[in-house]
């Protein structure tokens, strides 16, 4: 048996998908499981130094056609001078339609002996622009296909790259699905990291997806007695996760109890005119430690690891149901979680899973008032929140993980896993 993952977001090694890649290869190399990796077609070097990977796919994960150099070009310069200039969003439809043909194309390219034999293909993550052209292939080879392939449906159907809501989302979900449907829960196998996304699909779609947990990638914790209380906001720089709140949260906060202190990575792609302004309005702040850039895996950890917060201000329009690597991270490492209502994170603070505060309405003066709260009551929730990390850690490891695919893969001669979809 071989384990053969196929990743088009394998990208950098500050990525989300390096650090999965990164952990999973290395466990099962200590279960002496033969893996093979196949990335985006321009994996960066460093990427290929620490990671045997071999790169395939023509289209990045969050690729998006549409938006050419000229438009992208005003966008910054209107974003710097505080311009307000209207572009239009790429086609959904064009999106679609270009990169499931791409992705089923790369699929096409790849060996014939993966898809053979008792191998478990892993697609580490997948969306609509990528998941008609597998399905379809799949489809199309299904005599063929003896590998047990495992997909993991990243996000809510309603989830874009360019931060809108997908009109087609469902239908694109719906027909894949349809194609795929004799095959499901024998030859091919959906999983969600959490169990709102995949309360979505049984309900929406009648597909049950297992679930494959968030593989921690380096939570630590590391906190001298007495120190003064540090706060983080780490990942993507977008308005998707709130970065264009931070500049007034955090002023307001240090007027308030100046003895706080700011952790923020800042990374991002200059596509936005608040992220940059929000950029340049970060760097102002005279005690803020700004992180630039992509961080490698150990980079990421020795930078959170004196974190008691993290902030995870992130849009309930985009981010309902999606998971957070951040967020099982900050639970195992014993952090306390500012999160914004109706996301998944707020969902577990309120559940008592993970401790913390919600807040709303979703403004930079609420996220400022929620984290003074939570300040306010510190010691109290802090021995809460290391209470509960050690359990939460042991079940999103990667040992965890891999444990998981394989147990998904048990038993695929029961038929399909799928029940009758509502009819909303």
């Amino acid at each position: 048996m071989k384990v053969i993952i196929l990743d088009n977001g394998l990208h950098r090694k500050g990525d989300h998908s390096y650090a999965i890649n990164s952990a999973l290869f290395n466990r099962l190399r200590e279960l002496k499981v033969l893996t093979t990796i196949y990335s985006f077609e321009k994996v960066d070097e460093q990427v290929r130094a620490d990671l045997p990977c071999i790169p395939h796919f023509k289209c990045l994960l969050y690729d998006r056609i549409g938006l050419n150099r000229i438009q992208i070009f005003l966008r910054r310069i209107a974003a710097n001078l505080n311009l307000s200039i209207r572009i239009s969003n790429p086609s959904e439809r064009t999106n679609a339609i270009y990169l499931n043909r791409s992705f089923y194309k790369d699929l096409a390219r790849l060996p014939d002996e993966i898809w053979q034999g008792d191998n478990i293909v892993l697609f580490t993550g997948i969306m609509q622009h990528q998941l008609i052209g597998m399905a379809r292939f799949l489809r199309e080879r299904k005599s063929f296909v003896e590998a047990k392939v495992v997909c993991q449906l990243m996000f809510d159907p309603s989830w874009l790259p360019w931060g809108a809501l997908a009109r087609r989302g469902t239908s694109l979900y719906r027909a894949a699905f349809r194609l795929l449907k004799p095959q499901i829960g024998k030859t091919v196998f959906f999983t969600t990291e959490n169990e709102h996304l995949e309360r979505v699909y049984k309900t929406r779609f009648g597909v049950k997806p297992g679930l494959l947990p968030i593989p921690l990638c380096g939570a630590r914790e590391c906190k001298p007695p007495d120190a003064p209380i540090q706060v983080g906001f780490f990942g993507y720089s977008k308005t998707e996760k709130g970065f264009h709140l931070l500049p007034e949260a955090i002023k307001q906060c240090l007027a308030a109890r100046p003895d706080l202190q700011f952790r923020v990575q800042i990374q991002h792609h200059e596509n936005e005119p608040e992220t940059i302004a929000a950029d340049q309005a970060l760097r102002q702040i005279p005690t803020l430690q700004v992180f630039d850039g992509d961080l490698s895996a150990d980079d990421f950890a020795a930078a959170t690891a004196p974190l008691d917060v993290m902030l995870l201000p992130y849009n309930q329009t985009f981010f309902g149901t999606r998971g957070s690597g951040l967020y099982i991270e900050s639970i195992s490492a014993g952090r306390l979680i500012v999160a914004a209502e109706g996301i998944w994170a707020a969902r577990g603070i309120e559940a008592g899973d993970a401790v913390g505060i919600v807040f709303s309405p979703y403004t930079s003066e609420a996220l400022a008032h929620a984290l003074l709260r939570l300040c306010s009551n510190f010691n109290e929730s802090r021995a809460l929140a290391r209470a509960k990390a050690a359990a939460h850690a042991r079940a999103n490891s990667i040992e965890a993980y891999v444990e998981a695919l394989f147990n998904i893969t048990v038993g695929s001669t029961t038929g399909p896993q799928t029940d009758k979809p509502s009819p909303s």
